[in-house]
């Protein structure tokens, strides 16, 4: 008898915003959700148990209050779930500025990237795109920082 080996499973995450993580709706559909489950921890396990594994954070902006950024990141991570962040990515932000807003949030964090458009050519936004996300990837290395970015086509 030969064994299979087990297949894996692409990565299936949801998307949901801070506030929600936080455990209060801005508004009737997040409210709705939340009533929905009974709390914000109780949704996570429900949705670790349909075979979610992260949760991409909408609608993170850089320079924003850390405190309720870190309180839904934590409580991701109590679910035992990866956290993903979704940033609106800027060229008037430095690598250096970047690290230092988002170490206090975690020293091992995921980012996924909106691509630069605001540039006559595409080639001219790719470039600046690309250069942005290798500075901040140098630096989170020189910081010892264990960041991983993602680029959103």
């Amino acid at each position: 008898m030969r064994l299979k080996a087990p297949r894996k499973m692409a990565d299936i995450g949801v998307s949901l915003e801070t506030c929600v993580l936080c455990g209060f709706g801005q508004n009737h559909s997040q409210e709705d959700l939340l009533d929905y489950f009974g709390s914000c921890e109780d949704m996570l396990c429900a949705f670790k148990e349909l075979g979610v594994n992260f949760v991409e954070i909408r609608k993170v902006s850089y320079g924003e209050n850390t405190n309720a950024l870190k309180i839904a990141c934590q409580t991701v991570k109590n679910a035992a779930l990866d956290v993903h962040l979704y940033i609106n990515q800027t060229d008037k932000v430095y690598a250096n500025e970047f690290c230092d807003y988002f170490e206090q949030i975690g020293s091992k964090l995921v980012f996924i990237m909106q691509g630069i458009s605001n540039r006559k050519t595409l080639f001219e936004n790719r470039q600046i795109t690309s250069s942005i996300m290798r500075d901040f990837s140098d630096e989170s290395k020189r910081r010892s920082l264990d960041y991983m970015f993602y680029l959103e086509n």
